[in-house]
């Protein structure tokens, strides 16, 4: 079955209980798929809303909360995944993306990272609204290329490349200073 992963702390920025409402979504129109929820939990309160809402949807056989996850797991856990959910509201950078992007995960999240719009440029980021449902139509479409072989090797490698282009050292210091030398 199709893997989704929520890789970012628990907390109501985050907006994990999108993902969980867009897996009910799949599942309920006959979708097929796990959502696994990696990261420390940040507020009490806002993880135990998560657990019962998982609950509460009869979703306890397909998510998994595993805490905190770094190094070669963080890593495992990304390839692994068809896909990278993330409907923050608010993210400054958001290198978790660009991390999952780097393995060949496509990534679908929110304007609320400031760079949604070089991520929808890279080919494998799908800029969606921050709601269940938005979610799950962007995955439905999205789904079966994502599970073709073939497909997928392709989004994968312009994934990568796309990466390791935006963030190619000389390339960044270039253009930081082109910034600073405009300053005045």
């Amino acid at each position: 079955a199709p893997t989704l992963l929520f890789l970012s702390r628990l907390h109501p920025k985050k907006g994990a209980e999108h993902a969980i409402d867009a897996l009910a979504a799949l599942r309920a129109s006959g979708t097929d798929c796990d959502l696994i929820l990696a990261g420390p939990p940040q507020d009490a309160a806002y993880t135990r809303m998560l657990e019962a809402r998982v609950q509460s949807l009869n979703l306890l056989s397909h998510v998994r909360f595993v805490g905190m996850v770094d190094g070669a797991l963080k890593l495992s856990l990304m390839q692994a995944a068809t896909a990278l959910v993330l409907p923050t509201s608010q993210e400054n950078f958001g290198f978790v993306l660009l991390e999952s992007l780097a393995c060949g995960t496509p990534v679908f999240t929110t304007k609320g990272v400031d760079l949604w719009s070089e991520l929808q440029t890279s080919g494998a980021g799908t800029i969606i609204d921050p709601t269940g449902d938005a979610i799950a139509k962007a995955l439905r479409t999205q789904l079966p290329a994502l599970l073709d072989t073939d497909r997928r090797a392709n989004i994968a490698s312009q994934a990568r490349a796309w990466v390791f282009d935006l963030l190619e050292p000389a390339r960044l210091v270039r253009e930081y200073e082109q910034m600073y030398r405009g300053i005045r």
